[in-house]
């Protein structure tokens, strides 16, 4: 615990880059695999249920303090953050120090705080959090306090900790991005299997590749662009970005998000089992109807659902459109030209129904105006815009 707390203040005290990846890689390199693996899991954000309220830690700090709940509350307006208020006044509370060993964030994480959820009164749970702030230092004190809220957040993005993995044990860092995609349990085996130096033998069937996300066209460079021939433009349909993954004799689509969700759109699924195994596309889900996209209410009664009846696919009917082929017959093609991964998709959808799926048009143009005048033909009902990329 106190070594993750030690990475948190280093990471938290500083805005720079290099020595956020530093003091990364120095945790990794340093730590046991059993610890490494819930601080990775802390890092990423994945998430975890709250244990216990903002509201629950405030009265129990209130009952063992000589603070007045009027004196918190405008700590709690300058501050803006109860776990760390509570933090902070402790290091003025006295309580009773209880003498233990220093516990590691693995035990912590397995064994102590998942204690909370069998106590049978609000006395039990007083004492019990007491208990562990007697025995935790100010800031390990607030970071346990984020844990069990549901609230932990660090100061650095999830592509930094990426980072600071590589360099700790020399594995490119877009292998690590695609070990970590999707939930994972922060078990030592799920650690060792991370950092492996070798690739892969057995990939988890439902394991999406990192999502390629849109991002805005820097017009400058754009316009300094010398051969246009290089670059691509085509719509981007604004609906539900997923991979579809067609592995192992399932189906998994997942979202940008990293959430599965197969179950809200089962008639795609069921048309993607047709396809050979071996295939991963990236593209957008959007309720669709003949030749048209439907407004994006329609998709909205289909997401967050265990179970999407008749009636609700036949009045929202769905539709994927294709941005990309990321595997082909079980190999990784990301490495290979945009071009030819469009050429495999477009020779693969051809023949299909086009009813589930089709690839995305590709737009004509010659000059940034072009596209600049081809994005004011853009209609708001469509729920689209211009998206444009280098193959190279």
């Amino acid at each position: 615990m106190k070594r993750f707390t030690l990475l948190f203040q280093q990471i938290d005290a500083t805005t720079s880059t290099n020595e956020k990846v530093n003091a990364l890689q120095r945790y990794f390199l340093q730590e046991q695999p059993a610890n490494a693996a819930w601080a990775l899991y802390l890092l990423l954000g994945k998430t975890r249920k709250r244990l216990i309220t903002s509201r629950v830690l405030r009265d129990v700090f209130l009952q063992i303090s000589d603070i007045p709940a009027w004196l918190f509350e405008d700590c709690y307006a300058h501050v803006g953050d109860s776990a760390e208020v509570i933090a902070l006044l402790l290091k003025d509370t006295p309580i009773e120090q209880q003498t233990t060993v220093e516990l590691p964030l693995h035990h912590w994480m397995e064994n102590v705080i998942p204690t909370v959820k069998g106590l049978a009164s609000e006395a039990e749970l007083k004492d019990r959090i007491v208990s562990w702030w007697s025995v935790l230092d100010s800031f390990e004190v607030f970071v346990l306090n984020k844990v069990l809220t549901g609230a932990f957040r660090v100061g650095v993005s999830d592509k930094l900790v990426i980072k600071g993995l590589s360099a700790a044990y020399s594995i490119p860092e877009s292998v690590l991005a695609h070990r970590l995609m999707g939930d994972f349990e922060p078990t030592i085996a799920f650690f060792q299997q991370l950092i492996q130096q070798e690739e892969d033998e057995q990939l988890s069937p439902s394991r999406p590749y990192p999502f390629f996300l849109a991002a805005p066209l820097e017009e400058e460079r754009f316009q300094q662009e010398p051969d246009f021939s290089r670059w691509q433009a085509e719509w981007k349909w604004d609906g539900i970005r997923a991979q579809i993954i067609r592995r192992a004799g399932e189906v998994f689509i997942w979202s940008r998000g990293e959430d599965l969700v197969t179950e809200q759109f089962p008639e795609i699924a069921e048309f993607f089992l047709t396809l050979p195994d071996g295939l991963v596309f990236d593209g957008e889900i959007l309720c669709w109807e003949g030749n048209r996209p439907l407004s994006f209410n329609h998709l909205q009664k289909r997401l967050g659902r265990k179970r999407v009846t008749q009636k609700i696919m036949r009045e929202n009917p769905v539709h994927f459109i294709a941005y990309d082929l990321l595997e082909w017959d079980g190999q990784d093609i990301r490495s290979k030209p945009f071009g030819d991964r469009r050429q495999l998709l477009v020779n693969l959808l051809n023949p299909l129904d086009s009813r589930w799926i089709s690839y995305s048009t590709r737009l004509s143009f010659d000059t940034f105006d072009d596209l600049k005048l081809l994005e004011g033909t853009v209609p708001r009902a469509g729920g689209r815009r211009i998206g444009a990329e280098s193959p190279g």
